[in-house]
């Protein structure tokens, strides 16, 4: 049977094995460095996803479809909130367990900023756009909302 004649199960229509491939610590033995890693990722899963909704705010707009845009924005809204919530995780981690991997702060700090330039931007051109070309320069040499 081929790849494509598969059934498609939630395994394999979300990629789980791929998804939890990408836990790949890089201290050696540092319990607490998985944790943060998978914050992280689902960190960035969010940030995804509010650039995808943000689009779709402005798309929204764009059809003068007001009210649909109005829960596309309390869903956002939602997410936020939930991104929030996940601090709560991240502070059952002592200061000395943050700086058990000390190499990667260097690294997440532009991944953060990275991200929220992003969402800034988005936001943005969500609340001033009238159209594809009014994006921005940050969104407009980027194409749809994605940085290599």
């Amino acid at each position: 049977m081929s790849d494509d004649s598969r059934a498609v199960t939630y395994g394999s229509y979300l990629r789980i094995d791929d998804l939890l491939a990408l836990r790949q610590p890089r201290s050696d033995g540092e319990h607490d460095e998985m944790l943060f890693i998978i914050i992280h990722q689902v960190y960035e899963l969010w940030f995804k996803e509010l650039l995808h909704e943000f689009d779709r705010v402005m798309a929204l707009l764009r059809a003068d479809e007001a009210s649909r845009a109005q829960h596309t924005l309390k869903r956002i809204l939602t997410i936020l909130k939930v991104m929030v919530a996940q601090l709560d995780i991240l502070e059952t981690m002592t200061p000395l367990e943050f700086l058990s991997f000390p190499d990667l702060w260097t690294i997440r700090a532009s991944a953060v900023m990275r991200s929220r330039v992003e969402v800034s931007a988005a936001t943005h051109a969500a609340g001033t756009a009238t159209g594809p070309a009014r994006r921005g320069p940050l969104l407009a040499s980027r194409g749809r909302a994605t940085l290599a």
